[in-house]
């Protein structure tokens, strides 16, 4: 079985559609990484010996592994509790249904 020949038109749409579909799993991989609930997912994943790979491991170098997630929810968490005390809400801003 033999397939026709691609015009060049046909090789330049499929290289189109190529990078269209790598841009758009580089934006969720970007976005997914980027998540605080899926660093959080992990670390507690991790530390409860949900994934296979740490059930059965101590408890002692399973945070040390995971040092990197713990940080960012650390961090995300300092963050936000920051911007709380730096703009606090205003109560009279706020509407009553």
């Amino acid at each position: 079985m033999c397939l026709p020949p691609v015009g060049w038109q046909g090789i330049a749409n499929a290289r189109e559609a190529v990078g269209a579909s790598i841009l758009l799993l580089t934006i969720r991989n970007g976005i997914e990484v980027s998540s605080i609930t899926k660093h959080f997912e992990r670390f507690s994943f991790a530390v409860l010996g949900i994934k296979d790979s740490y059930a059965g491991k101590p408890l002692g170098p399973i945070p040390v592994e995971k040092q990197g997630d713990f940080f960012w929810i650390f961090f995300t968490t300092l963050g936000l509790a920051g911007l709380m005390l730096v703009r606090p809400l205003k109560s009279d801003r706020l509407t009553k249904e």
